[in-house]
């Protein structure tokens, strides 16, 4: 039984134990959770300092936090910036507004025994809060009429439920430490050529000799490194390049979104060539921008694209036609940028191109350690789950007509928003179809299928259980007739009623 703690009494327990990451809801006036935030992080620096160890502070919407502390801030429309970049601390300010893609994305920056601060309104009531990013993500001339959000209700019953969250409010604060009871040992990865080694799991060693023998091979290959966050991505390719390096002359090219989705491999593939020989020749592995890769070709033995599912499919067929060793490397929920276009839309293009491609997947977590509360907090809520061993992913999956019988009963249904905040097992359901259906399918989805008045959800579903799901949207509305003459000019664009205004530019032309 643990016993009543403060929140100062938390934070201390949390700094002298081993810990889970977890979830820290600060809830009240804005003013009001920024002055906690700000006590708080002075509490974790003198940690820091006791511990001789710097932290790195990423917070959104807290521009002008007063606080003397080194901290990165910057807005939601930023997160893919920070994606495959570690945070101690992530500060999350749901007051400026909040977005699943950035939330969801930037949950997995935060490494082991780190701390996500969540600052909002008050839990009773925050459904009824005029969210600024709600203009993003239900349609134009909706957000005047709208009065309260379900996905907000839905977030504040895994919040008061989950007894890894802790609360902080005016009238105190409630929570445990999620201390880690025994913690397994990573195993060693160890190079070929020396005795020193390097912390993997079993899952970067295979990643790591993979690569290794694909830079050294002729013919056209692809592989394809998929995992959630945190299980070591970049690290691996990190140690694969520097091996290659090691024991060659190949040159590798890694390219990215930006080059900051790099670092972390970079600064793997630093550390294991100055522990091998002390070597500050790191020119064998060079980053190119992918439109630089494009306009010219290069020279390379083998092509890394990191974040590969943040760039367009068209960029990617390029690619992979212009440098015949390639290595794609991609989470699989989502919210890099475009969706599930990279399963959907992409792979079964690469397929013509290179028919000989693997698929290599990492599942056991490095930043943080398995069943870890604060990813299954946010995954449980946007209706994702961890990448398990032997899964079927969508683009494996047997077509849906050779499972249902065809003299089973269907029946077709709405769903009220109601019914799916009621039921989380039948919404789940649904938005895995939507997943499997659509490349476009992203964290972001989830909230507008909840909150949009214009979006309903209707099912087939049989004895075994929910087979088909539709989302259809009501378009056009009295709102948009002070803004045809700009829509259909192509001056004007506005959110939501695809339909309406495509037909209105077409009919203009």
């Amino acid at each position: 039984m643990h016993q009543e703690l403060t929140l100062s009494s938390w934070l201390a327990r949390r700094n002298q134990n081993t810990c889970h990451r977890q979830l820290l809801v600060v809830s009240g006036d804005e003013n009001w959770g920024k002055s906690k935030v700000s006590e708080i992080l002075k509490q974790l620096q003198a940690y820091s300092h006791t511990n001789t160890k710097s932290s790195v502070i990423l917070a959104v919407g807290l521009a002008d936090i007063e606080l003397k502390l080194d901290i990165t801030t910057i807005k939601n429309q930023e997160y893919r910036r920070f994606l495959g970049q570690e945070s101690d601390v992530l500060i999350y300010n749901a007051w400026q507004g909040l977005r699943a893609n950035s939330i969801l994305a930037l949950s997995g920056t935060l490494r082991y025994s780190g701390l996500m601060i969540l600052v909002c309104p008050a839990l009773q009531d925050w459904p009824n809060y005029q969210d600024p990013e709600l203009a993003q993500r239900i349609s134009f001339g909706e957000v005047e009429h709208f009065q309260r959000s379900t996905f907000i209700d839905r977030l504040v019953q895994h919040i008061t439920q989950d007894t890894n969250v802790a609360i902080l409010t005016k009238s105190g604060f409630s929570g445990k430490t999620a201390e880690i009871v025994s913690s397994m040992p990573s195993p060693i990865y160890s190079t070929t050529h020396s005795d020193s080694v390097i912390r993997a799991t079993v899952d970067q060693t295979n990643v790591v000799d993979e690569i290794y023998k694909l830079a050294h091979k002729n013919r056209r290959r692809s592989i394809i490194v998929q995992a959630d966050r945190g299980r070591g991505k970049s690290s691996a390719i990190g140690m694969a390049c520097a091996q290659i390096a090691l024991t060659s002359s190949k040159q590798v090219i890694i390219t990215a979104p930006n080059r900051q989705a790099c670092r972390q491999s970079f600064a793997v593939y630093e550390s294991v060539l100055t522990t091998e020989n002390g070597t500050n020749n790191f020119n064998s592995l060079t980053f190119i921008p992918f439109d630089k890769l494009i306009e010219n070709i290069h020279d390379a033995d083998l092509l890394i694209i990191d974040e590969a599912a943040a760039l367009p499919t068209p960029i990617l067929l390029k690619l992979v036609q212009l440098y015949p060793r390639t290595v794609f490397s991609t989470t699989a929920h989502g919210y890099e940028g475009s969706g599930n276009g990279f399963e959907l839309r992409f792979l079964p293009l690469l397929k013509e191109i290179t028919p000989n491609i693997s698929t290599l997947r990492l599942y056991t977590p490095v930043r943080w350690e398995l069943n870890d509360p604060l990813e299954l907090f946010w995954f449980n809520l946007f209706c994702y789950r961890p990448m398990q061993r032997n899964e079927t992913l969508p683009t494996e999956a047997v077509p849906q007509e050779t499972i249902i019988k065809h003299t089973e009963q269907i029946d077709y249904s709405l769903l009220s928003k109601q019914t799916l905040l009621d039921k989380p097992a039948l919404l789940k359901q649904v938005f895995e179809l939507l997943i499997n259906a659509h490349y476009q399918t992203t964290p972001d989805v989830l909230i507008a299928l909840l909150d949009s008045p214009d979006q309903y959800v209707f099912i087939a579903q049989c004895e075994q259980g929910i087979i088909a799901a539709a989302v259809v949207s009501l378009e056009g509305n009295d709102a948009l007739q002070e803004l045809s003459t700009p829509i259909s000019l192509g001056k004007r664009r506005v959110n939501g009623h695809v339909l309406p205004q495509r037909l209105a530019f077409a009919m203009n032309q």
